[in-house]
């Protein structure tokens, strides 16, 4: 079974995920000074083109772009779309 790598093993290898089901995730907004602080918590929808771009606000989330916009998501959330993509590379 592909089990999916920690956030900053994550991070460097910049991963793209199809998701296969909704998952939530927490936006990503920085302030005037460039700090970041979490924002609304959204739905982000099956079939969504998420790419991990960095580290999580712990080591159960890691940071996601989709559609422009970045936001945290649970590890735990992407492990389906991580093995439906390894069983798709496997033919």
């Amino acid at each position: 079974m592909y089990r999916i790598s920690p956030p900053d093993a994550l991070a460097r290898e910049r991963k793209s995920f199809v998701l296969s089901r909704n998952i939530s995730g927490i936006q990503v907004i920085c302030d005037e000074m460039g700090r970041r602080r979490m924002g609304t918590l959204v739905q982000l929808p099956e079939g969504a083109g998420l790419q991990i771009c960095g580290e999580g606000f712990d080591a159960n989330t890691v940071k996601i772009v989709w559609e422009g916009g970045t936001y945290y998501v649970f590890l735990a959330d992407l492990e389906p779309a991580a093995e439906t993509l390894a069983r798709a590379a496997a033919g």
